[in-house]
């Protein structure tokens, strides 16, 4: 019961990693086309 607790954990944890990454490598992206444009 206990490990199925953990891995349940784990998974969330793993999943709001990866969102967490999305986010930033998406806002990363629309920061440069922002630069991109500011910068013509």
């Amino acid at each position: 019961m206990v490990f199925v607790l953990l891995r349940k954990v784990f998974v969330f944890n793993g999943v709001l990693v990866i969102k967490s990454k999305n986010t930033q490598r998406h806002f990363l992206q629309s920061n440069n086309k922002g630069l991109a444009k500011s910068g013509r």
